[in-house]
């Protein structure tokens, strides 16, 4: 059975659902399901109730049901030898498997985007997306090549993504590997049968405001087996706010028993009380300091973390604590140095112990080297970024946010002429500029554009070892 829940923006079920479950069940009889690892955490200290995010579930009914799974797909390979695949690792098998269609078949639409990464990144999303949509593989496939009166040339690109997304999953089961999606497809292939082992008496899902096709017929699998309560962030007569909820909301209520819930009003600011009622109607206030909001503007994300931080280290000096202020990022992984420019400001900071090869300063200068030396398309966007990365700020001292100016007066599409009008620029600043960047050009032309891991790593070190 489950029961739904509707919350106003501001709010969240997750303090009623946490009194429910202490009341109710004993130690792990009942989990508190929440959107993130921050909220995980957080109620974690308010709570006695466990808290997890949403993907331990399928991974736990999977685990739990091995023999059961084995007797309901006797070709899968035993729970030991599946591998789950990361995101990167995704991404990286996309990118192949786009080469080898494009050597095997040639495609015709996406011939010229087979090379870029963030092609490659957005077509691993869509994937992914088609995937959760809730449709089997065989049903995207047939709505991919049926789509009545489609464009020839749209025709042609659903065809090239319906090989790719076929060429994907098979590519997946035969080296038994399963990414998030294919495991909710155990999991939900589980609970269809009744002999399915469930650990738990009571799931509470709180703070979501969406689920998509593949999480919803995971729940309604899941309801056979324990009861759940969902407490969904929505307000009906909110349309501008809430559209994105209609279609969890109508699948719901369609079996779940609706609830209403009284939540008690927060206390808030009047510029914060305002955003939160007027938000998206259009109306406005006049407010001669709305200090509960401000907005700050920076060229790059490393700007934005020192505006951030100023800005936190100023209201600590006036008396606030530290545990008073919380960070959120878009994405933890296009930041990097956080850490180091945290302790310049002597600000202490709570971080994941490991975060992201990919993230790290050094690692971003190597690739962007790389990105330059190869030459193409993507040489020009990446010397720009190489001007003003991390690494070039403390090797050198030209001022690569200034040269980067530059893009505004003039459109490159040849690397060595925006190398030339760099040096030329530099030459009214200072003589000794001009040095700084001609050693970075050189160091660039050394840079191997084909050569094995273990080859740019040797190369690296010695670099290193003599600088």
């Amino acid at each position: 059975m489950i029961d739904l829940y509707t919350t106003p923006l501001g709010t969240t079920a997750r303090t009623f659902f946490a009194v429910e479950a202490e009341k109710k069940y004993r130690v792990g009889e009942a989990l508190l399901v929440l959107p993130s690892d921050l909220l995980v955490k957080q109620a974690s200290c308010e709570s006695k109730i466990q808290a997890v995010n949403f993907e331990y579930l399928p991974n736990r009914i999977v685990k739990l049901n091995r023999s059961l799974l084995q007797s309901l797909l006797p070709d899968l390979p035993q729970f030991g030898n599946l591998k789950k695949i990361s995101r990167r690792t995704q991404e990286l098998l996309v990118g192949d498997l786009l080469r080898q269609l494009d050597k095997l078949h040639g495609l015709d639409y996406f011939s010229k985007l087979t090379g870029k990464e963030g092609f490659i990144k957005a077509v691993t999303s869509l994937l992914g997306q088609l995937s959760r949509s809730g449709a089997t593989q065989e049903e995207i496939t047939n709505a991919l090549s049926e789509w009545e009166d489609r464009n020839s040339t749209y025709a042609l690109k659903d065809r090239e993504l319906s090989a790719l997304y076929n060429l994907y999953r098979s590519k997946l089961r035969a080296k038994n590997c399963y990414d998030l999606e294919g495991i909710y497809r155990l999991a939900i292939l589980v609970l269809e049968n009744e002999a399915a082992e469930v650990p738990w008496q009571h799931l509470y899902f709180s703070e979501f405001y969406h689920f998509d096709g593949l999480q919803r017929l995971f729940l309604r699998a899941l309801a056979k087996h324990c009861d759940l309560g969902v407490g969904l962030l929505y307000e009906p007569k909110r349309p501008e706010i809430f559209n994105a909820v209609e279609r969890s909301y109508g699948y719901l209520s369609g079996f779940a028993r609706l609830q209403e819930l009284e939540v008690a009003p927060v206390a808030r600011s009047r510029s914060l009380q305002h955003l939160l009622t007027a938000l998206g109607t259009g109306a406005y206030q006049q407010e001669d300091n709305a200090a509960s909001i401000q907005f700050f503007e920076a060229c790059d994300k490393e700007g934005e973390l020192r505006a951030v931080l100023r800005s936190i280290k100023k209201q600590l000096q006036q008396g606030s604590v530290y545990s008073d202020f919380l960070v959120v990022l878009r994405d933890f992984n296009t930041y990097s140095g956080i850490r180091a420019i945290c302790d310049e400001y002597g600000v202490p900071v709570t971080l994941a112990q490991s975060s992201s090869l990919g993230s790290q300063s050094l690692v971003e200068f190597l690739r962007l080297l790389l990105a330059v030396a190869e030459g193409g398309s993507e040489a020009v966007p990446a010397y720009w970024r190489l001007l003003k990365c991390s690494v070039a700020k403390l090797c050198w001292h030209f001022d690569g946010e200034k040269l980067n100016l530059l893009k505004q007066k003039n459109f490159y599409n040849k690397l060595s002429q925006l190398q030339q009008d760099v040096i030329t620029a530099s030459f009214a600043e200072d003589d000794a500029l001009v040095g700084e960047l001609e050693a970075l050009q050189q160091l660039v032309g050394r840079v191997q554009t084909r050569a094995t891991v273990a080859a740019y790593g040797e190369s690296y070190l010695k670099r290193c070892s003599r600088s």
